[in-house]
């Protein structure tokens, strides 16, 4: 019986070691995550939100942030 908890932990260890994809990019390192066999990288910030005198205007770019 101990062999068989030392083994299922010891297997559901493995999904916690699986490591989270990370790419470095100019402005700074971004983590994403697994989707399948895809890295997916989720809100990446690149312009500054399009409030006050930037509405119906081109977007401005975000300054890094590292």
């Amino acid at each position: 019986m101990a062999r068989l908890r030392l083994s299922a932990l010891a297997f559901l260890s493995l999904g916690a070691c699986s490591q989270r994809p990370e790419v470095s990019t100019a402005d700074g390192q971004l983590q994403g995550v697994w989707k399948g066999e895809v890295r997916a990288f989720l809100g990446i910030p690149f312009a500054l939100p399009p409030i006050g005198d930037r509405r119906l205007r081109p977007p401005v770019a975000k300054p890094p942030w590292t």
